[in-house]
């Protein structure tokens, strides 16, 4: 894990609240230059504790309605690797849009069955390392799907995708009438 989250003196599975979540420790501007002359710019800077307790909070509230989810972290986001391993340790997918965003979570220990590879601009080398591997790839496109569809045949077996759904456009005119 990164020094910076390291270093802050955290419980290492601190429990789980039913509450709002605890607000973060202040950042003072005294703190931040200290930070930033240890480790330079651009800095960001995660709290982790206050991470872990709100994925576990989010995750929470699904669970209270009994849904049936799995929440995956989306790394186009911020694919620092340090947030990311806290998210996965919580129990986070990743969700990947990218061969280097794959490599960086097969890298942070996750196994393919706990990646989803999304996203519309999938080189065909990546998309043959995921489907090799058993990640699960969202196809985006028809021809995508021929990619995969090749892919499937030279491999001879069957390969996990799920097709992404196109977004429905609903048309009204002025005129016309309200249900």
């Amino acid at each position: 894990m990164d020094s910076i989250l390291k270093s802050a003196p955290e419980a290492a599975e601190p429990a789980v609240s039913t509450g709002p979540a605890a607000p973060a420790p202040a950042l003072t501007a005294a703190t931040a230059a200290d930070l930033l002359k240890e480790h330079g710019s651009p800095l960001f800077v995660v709290f982790e504790r206050a991470l872990r307790e709100r994925f576990r909070l989010f995750e929470a509230a699904f669970a209270r309605e009994a849904a049936r989810t799995e929440i995956a972290y989306s790394y186009k986001t911020n694919f620092l690797p340090a947030l990311c391993a806290a998210l996965h340790q919580e129990g986070a997918l990743a969700e990947v849009t990218s061969g280097i965003e794959y490599a960086l979570a097969r890298a942070l220990g996750c196994g393919p069955g706990s990646i989803l590879f999304n996203g519309p601009a999938k080189r065909r080398a990546d998309l043959e390392t995921a489907l090799a591997e058993g990640a699960l790839v969202v196809v985006d496109s028809l021809s995508e799907l021929e990619a995969v569809a090749v892919i499937a045949d030279q491999r001879a077996s069957a390969v996990p995708v799920r097709l992404a759904e196109p977004r429905a456009v609903v048309v009204a005119r002025a005129a016309d009438p309200k249900p």
